[in-house]
C-alpha cells in the first residue's frame, strides 16, 4: 500500500515598497493518507482528500500542528477530484461516474447518489459540471442529490481532464 502524507504548509508573503517580494515557508503538520493524494478541498476544519484507489479521506484540521484523519469513503474506482458543497462532497470516479457522499458527519460519509459517466475526472459545482475523461462533458442537476439527472452534454475534442 502507497502511503501519502498531507503537508500543511503556512505561507507568509511580505510585500517590499519596491513591488518585489519575499516568501517564508514554514512546515507546519502532516498527516498520513493512504494512496497517492490527487486533488485537496479545504472547507472549514476539515481537508477533503480525493485518494485515487482509495476514495476520499477527510482530515481534521482544525489543529493545524496535529491533523487527524476523521473518516474516509471507499469509493468504486479512482477519484481524482472532490469538490465540497453544504453537507455533501462530489467525487467524480474514473470507471463509476460522479459519487455524491453526505459529510454532515465528517467520521461516517455516506453515499446518497451518483450519476455513471465513463470515466469521470473532474469536478466543478455550479449545478454541478463533470469533465469525463472519454471526450465529453456532463452538465449534472444535483438539486436531488439523492437522484441526479443529465442536463446536457457535449463532445469536446481531446482527453477533458479538468472543467
Amino acid at each position: 500500500m502507497r502511503i501519502s502524507r498531507i503537508i500543511i504548509i503556512t505561507i507568509f508573503i511580505l510585500f517590499a515598497a519596491q513591488s518585489s517580494f519575499a516568501q517564508n515557508v514554514e512546515y507546519v503538520g502532516s498527516c498520513n493518507t493512504p494512496g497517492g493524494a490527487y486533488h485537496v478541498f479545504i472547507l472549514g476544519n476539515y481537508a477533503y482528500v480525493a485518494k485515487r484507489s482509495y476514495g476520499i479521506q477527510i482530515i481534521d484540521i482544525s489543529n493545524p500542528a496535529s491533523p487527524t484523519s476523521a473518516g474516509d469513503y471507499n469509493a468504486p474506482g479512482w477519484a481524482y477530484d472532490v469538490y465540497v458543497l453544504g453537507s455533501y462532497a462530489y467525487v467524480p470516479v474514473n470507471g463509476s461516474g460522479m459519487q455524491i457522499i453526505d459529510v454532515s458527519d465528517p467520521t461516517s460519509p455516506t453515499l446518497v447518489g451518483n450519476y455513471y459517466t465513463d470515466g469521470a475526472l473532474a469536478i466543478y459545482i455550479q449545478g454541478t459540471y463533470v469533465a469525463d475523461y472519454y471526450r465529453r462533458l456532463y452538465i449534472i442537476d444535483v438539486s436531488n442529490p439523492a437522484s441526479p439527472i443529465l442536463s446536457g452534454s457535449c463532445d469536446t475534442p481531446g482527453n477533458s481532464c479538468g472543467v
